[in-house]
């Protein structure tokens, strides 16, 4: 097997068993492009499930804030 497929297949296994880690966190982690982290998963077959974040603090536009 050739060095850059024992690379990818390393990553990939990181990956696999950091499922609560981004792929941004894994690339800053690992020191290495967010587009490799992201490249290999693809060819692996791995993804993330993208967190929607919600600030209940924030008032609907139009609304006042009347909290005295």
């Amino acid at each position: 097997m050739n060095k850059l497929k024992e690379v990818h297949n390393q990553l990939a296994a990181y990956i696999r068993s950091h499922p609560q880690d981004s792929f941004q966190t894994i690339s800053n982690r690992l020191g290495i492009a967010y587009s490799t982290v992201s490249r290999v998963a693809k060819a692996f077959g791995l993804s993330r499930v993208r967190e929607l974040k919600l600030n209940l603090n924030d008032k609907p536009k139009g609304e006042e804030c009347n909290d005295r």
